[in-house]
């Protein structure tokens, strides 16, 4: 009897043992995985993403909704939505006539809206990023032309001083007489 105790203490015993390193693995993991979900960059990352998503039905809502029926106006009302051919070599009035003949059908007018959307996008891209190089540009030049006024760079020891300094503070030389050298 004292041996089926002790039998069952010991597989108590490692039972607990092992629920307690889960435990800690399970803490463990959780703590990787809280430090990778919000670190700065995957914030970041799935904002974009979310931004991205609205975006494209944005664009799409444009391709579709503006620019395709121009271009069918253009082209003497093509519906794009409506271009197709089959592989079987049949010609079909409809997609829905095709699709009851249960034949293969390439859809090349919702491809080529597809490429409209798609080109769309890029373009926007483009120029959002322009723009934004643009001012971080402009942003930067202003900044290196105050800063080009507001000092100037002793003859003596290369440090960048006030213009109006008349004394060095770094080597102590007195700078009137530089004025005069150039």
């Amino acid at each position: 009897m004292s041996e089926i105790n002790e039998n069952i203490n010991e597989q108590h015993q490692s039972l607990k043992e092992e629920l307690k390193k889960q435990k800690e693995k399970r803490k463990q993991n959780y703590k990787e995985f809280k430090q990778f979900a919000f670190k700065g960059n995957i914030i970041d990352l799935s904002i974009g993403v979310i931004i991205g998503a609205a975006f494209s039905k944005i664009v799409t809502s444009f391709s579709n909704d503006i620019i395709v029926p121009i271009i069918s106006l253009l082209t003497s009302n093509i519906n794009f939505a409506n271009l197709f051919f089959t592989l079987d070599g049949n010609k079909y009035e409809t997609i829905e006539l095709a699709k009851q003949a249960n034949v293969p059908i390439i859809y090349y007018g919702n491809f080529l809206t597809t490429v409209t959307d798609f080109l769309i996008t890029a373009i926007c891209i483009f120029v959002a990023i322009k723009l934004l190089q643009k001012f971080k540009f402009n942003k930067h030049t202003k900044e290196e032309e105050k800063q080009a006024i507001t000092t100037k760079e002793c003859i003596y020891c290369k440090t960048s001083i006030p213009i109006h300094a008349s004394r060095c503070p770094n080597c102590t030389s007195i700078l009137e007489q530089q004025s005069s050298r150039e």
